[in-house]
């Protein structure tokens, strides 16, 4: 490479001076050195795009030279030559003095045909480095797979159903795998995809097809073909994925590609009129958002809720009489009442799950993620598959099973998401001849049921909302557990809700959207939306609670609710919170005003007393301790609070008092700070031996986390400092003192 020209010009040259031209290509100096080598290996595939953004068609075209010789594609090599040919004429028109005054688009028109080609050598090049892609890829090599002739293939009714297979997995494969599509398949497909003739799984998968062919290398022309799918198919099923996938690949569009980004805002700004569209689409991202807790959801099912599902069945299968209630056992009699609070709390837990399900949570992922290593699902398109029982890859000895097409109408549950279905379908087959046959008869005559599988009203299956949730769900099990192609998760990378959350038609539902993120602590996303909404008291509460998650200082958002709102006792009470937190005096006029504003409220009366404690006012106000205590005698944080208040002015005697019985549980469980309180109690009255015993205690109920001396000292200093700081309004001490009595303790 070194030292070779990257265009050859062998253009005759208008001038008799035959070194005219080369002064004009200083722009096009040969890559040379630690560029040539890099460029030769492939190391830097997003130099080549980054030039044609940058206005650099003569360097973007040097840079992609070694790349597209590397391939040795016929279609790329061809459009490669092309350009550098038309730039070629360019440059020889402009040297020679000849002004164009339509050069400016012409260059631009170049610009993008560059990028396009380096956008397709970019995905071949990952294509060629993924070994899982490159075998893919061979799968489809011998074929013409031009859209015309898939198309073709795909409307040929003469096929049976294997076959036709055979020819949608091509298609599949192949618009995954495709280069940039022109203007002309887009329209075939487009055509194809919204008329009614083609069968909705077919067009349903083709569809998804073209959505991860845009997540490999985004295309105008696929996105197009999402947009324009979803706008006009009157099919549900078709429309839902054709909305998921121009959602999820909005943000995959290089926004310095002029004409790329213009044209995809001009289609998601004429979605975006239809206030449905906007519906449709903030209901998405909850949906996409309760997606990625499949596994936290999950672990609250196996251990709060499975447990008592389990615990609560009465019924054991017997060889000889099937399924029968299991006899009672001499703890059922000896705790007759013992068997109905099992099956009470059987029925909660199945109750609660059904409550998650109609929730949107996605309560079979953690079981039936474990399904997914049948053979099935080592072909791509078998993820994307809707359900279908007939389908040719499931095998004949599974239609032939009669025990299988006995129980074929579990199958059309609509609770379960069709690559689940499958899964099923495969571990019912493998286990069913185990299973003895008056299950088997259970089973077929729909006796037994699953919990989670059915309790679904039919109406809301026909809803747009719950087609494009299992849909969803579809995709996450392919994003999360696809054994062969590994694809970036665009459910943990969610750049594309912020980008669409800019959308001036979605600035109403910012703050409904941000609140949602919010309870399901999406903090980052949820800051990132909320800002993005009008100013308003329920979006500076967001921002608020945001804030205070993190670690940061909400006050700025609380007070500029108030200065709205004087009366907000959200925002009166988020900054009560926050001083009290901090041990800070300053929340008393926020807790009195609390008081004022709901009289009723104890939680309330409790803050407030516990401001008076941080603002050195207890003096003063301790009737209204006690008063609280004659209303409420037998409250624990009443005493704890009274006893901290005597605490801190000096009553030792009476804190002590207190402190012995909360100690001993007769307020209710003790506490970390009841240890505490303790020490600080015999510490500032004076008596060291007692608190070096309580500082045993503490110890001993909270063990240091460091074996070492060192770190055993420093970790005692800094909880006793920290301690003693939060009355030192009341009382005084030397840190001094504070290291002598670590060295007491821990020379105990």
């Amino acid at each position: 490479m070194e030292g070779e020209w990257p265009l050859t010009l062998v253009l005759r040259p208008l001038t008799s001076n035959k070194h005219a031209f080369r002064p004009y290509c200083a722009s096009l100096l040969p890559l040379t050195g630690k560029d040539a080598r890099r460029a030769e290996r492939g190391r830097r595939p997003l130099l080549m795009l980054s030039a044609f953004l940058q206005d650099k068609l003569g360097l973007g075209l040097a840079i992609l030279k070694p790349h597209v010789e590397r391939l040795a594609n016929m279609d790329i090599s061809s459009r490669y030559e092309s350009l550098t040919q038309d730039y070629a004429y360019m440059l020889r028109f402009m040297t020679e003095g000849y002004k164009d005054p339509q050069r400016e688009k012409l260059y631009g028109e170049m610009l993008a045909k560059g990028y396009h080609i380096a956008s397709d050598v970019k995905r071949m090049l990952r294509i060629v480095n993924d070994t899982a892609l490159v075998s893919l890829q061979k799968t489809v090599a011998a074929d013409d797979n031009s859209a015309s002739n898939l198309i073709e293939a795909l409307r040929d009714e003469s096929l049976d159903a294997k076959a036709h297979y055979e020819v949608l997995n091509r298609a599949f494969v192949s618009i995954f795998l495709s280069s940039d599509w022109r203007e002309q398949e887009q329209r075939l497909w487009t055509a194809y995809l919204i008329s009614t003739e083609v069968k909705s799984a077919d067009a349903q998968v083709i569809v998804s097809a073209i959505m991860l062919g845009c997540m490999l290398g985004y295309c105008v022309e696929k996105y197009k073909t999402l947009c324009y799918v979803y706008m006009t198919s009157e099919d549900m099923y078709v429309r839902q994925r054709a909305f998921v996938g121009w959602v999820l690949c909005y943000q995959m569009s290089n926004r310095l590609m002029k004409h790329d980004a213009e044209t995809q805002d001009m289609l998601v700004e004429q979605m975006l009129e239809d206030d449905n569209t906007c519906s449709e689409l903030v209901e998405m991202i909850m949906q996409v958002v309760i997606c990625t807790e499949a596994e936290k959801d999950n672990k609250v099912i196996q251990k709060e809720i499975m447990p008592d599902i389990l615990k609560g069945n009465h019924f054991k299968f017997s060889p000889k009489d099937g399924l029968v209630e299991k006899d009672e056992t001499l703890d059922d009699i000896l705790n007759p009442g013992e068997s109905e609070l099992a099956m009470e709390k059987m029925e909660q837990g199945i109750k609660r799950m059904s409550n998650m399900q109609k929730a949107g949570v996605d309560i079979f992922y953690a079981g039936f993620s474990q399904m997914k290593r049948y053979p099935f699902f080592y072909k791509l398109i078998n993820w994307f598959m809707p359900f279908d029982i007939k389908h040719p890859d499931l095998g004949e000895t599974i239609l032939n099973d009669e025990g299988l097409q006995s129980i074929a109408k579990v199958f059309t549950v609509p609770t379960l998401c069709s690559s689940d279905k499958y899964s099923f379908l495969f571990a019912l087959k493998s286990v069913l001849p185990t299973l003895p046959e008056d299950i088997r008869k259970a089973m077929a005559g729909g006796e037994m049921a699953i919990v989670g599988m059915g309790n679904i009203d039919n109406t809301i299956t026909e809803e747009s909302a719950y087609v494009r949730r299992m849909y969803l769900q579809d995709l996450y099990r392919f994003f999360k557990l696809s054994p062969q192609v590994k694809m970036p998760n665009v459910f943990v990378e969610t750049s594309w809700m912020q980008g669409l959350a800019d959308k001036p038609q979605l600035k109403g539902r910012c703050v409904e959207l941000a609140k949602f993120l919010l309870r399901h602590d999406k903090l980052a996303v949820a800051s990132e939306v909320a800002l993005k909404a009008e100013d308003s008291e329920e979006r500076n509460l967001v921002l608020a609670t945001v804030a205070e998650k993190k670690g940061e200082n909400p006050l700025e958002h609380y007070n500029r609710v108030l200065a709205t709102n004087g009366d907000s006792v959200p925002a009166i009470k988020g900054i009560a919170r926050y001083y009290l937190q901090n041990g800070n005096g300053e929340a008393l006029p926020y807790c009195q005003r609390l008081c004022e504003l709901c009289p009723d409220v104890f939680a309330y009366e409790l803050n407030r007393l516990h401001a008076f404690v941080l603002a050195g006012k207890v003096e003063e106000n301790l009737n209204d301790f006690y008063r609280l205590d004659f209303e409420h005698p037998d409250d624990p944080k009443v005493k704890r609070l009274i006893a901290w208040a005597l605490l801190c002015l000096g009553r030792y005697e009476k804190a002590e008092e207190l402190y012995l019985r909360i100690l001993d549980g007769k307020w209710g469980e003790t506490s970390k700070n009841d240890f505490l309180c303790m020490i600080d109690l015999y510490f500032f009255s004076g008596n060291m031996r007692k608190c070096v015993e309580a500082c045993l205690n503490f110890i001993d109920a909270y063990p240091l986390k460091d074996n070492e001396l060192s770190g055993k000292w420093n970790e005692l200093y800094s909880v006793l400092s920290d301690e003693f700081k939060l009355l030192e309004m009341y009382h005084k001490y030397s840190p001094s003192d504070v290291s002598l009595l670590v060295d007491a303790v821990l020379g105990e």
